[in-house]
């Protein structure tokens, strides 16, 4: 599993007596919370912009995972090469970028029912902490056994809520 991301980092503009804003790209890949003994590896790339062709250029030869924020620049890398073929990357969506605007939204509301998805989503973030560090086969047991159904009625309690 890859994890990336990206961030500004301000740069100096030659000539012009003030700084830029750049980003810093990063891939990571640390296996040792799932009981691997891999070493972990980081690797960065700078850009002078958010472009798309960024994220296709740090990850466009990478198979396998990919945890990361909802950018749009990463989905041509969840897209098949081929016609019928699989894609190079899954996307692994990040449950603390989607529960940062539930908070968001609480924070400035107030609102109920974001307090109620953030204790589920929290209920979730639990059960992966109980289980970090052991070997796939059980994480994936307690997974099915306590956070699917979570999931289920996470995703029930949403819909109605949007009603």
């Amino acid at each position: 599993m890859l994890h990336a991301d990206d961030t500004t980092v301000p740069v100096l503009a030659p000539g012009e007596g003030k700084t830029r804003t750049g980003r810093l790209w990063v891939v990571v890949r640390d296996e040792r919370p799932w009981g691997s003994d891999v070493p972990p590896a980081a690797f960065y790339l700078y850009s002078p912009d958010r472009k798309g062709i960024r994220a296709e250029a740090l990850l466009g030869t990478c198979l396998g995972f990919l945890h990361a924020d909802g950018y749009s620049g990463f989905d041509r890398l969840y897209q098949p090469t081929e016609p019928g073929g699989e894609p190079a990357l899954i996307e692994v969506s990040c449950w603390s970028h989607a529960r940062r605007k539930i908070y968001d939204v609480h924070h400035a509301t107030a609102s109920p029912i974001a307090l109620e998805a953030l204790e589920r989503i929290a209920a979730l973030f639990a059960i992966e902490s109980s289980i970090r560090g052991r070997p796939p086969e059980q994480r994936e047991a307690a997974r099915k056994e306590h956070a699917l159904p979570l999931l289920e009625q996470l995703k029930t309690f949403l819909e109605t809520s949007l009603r």
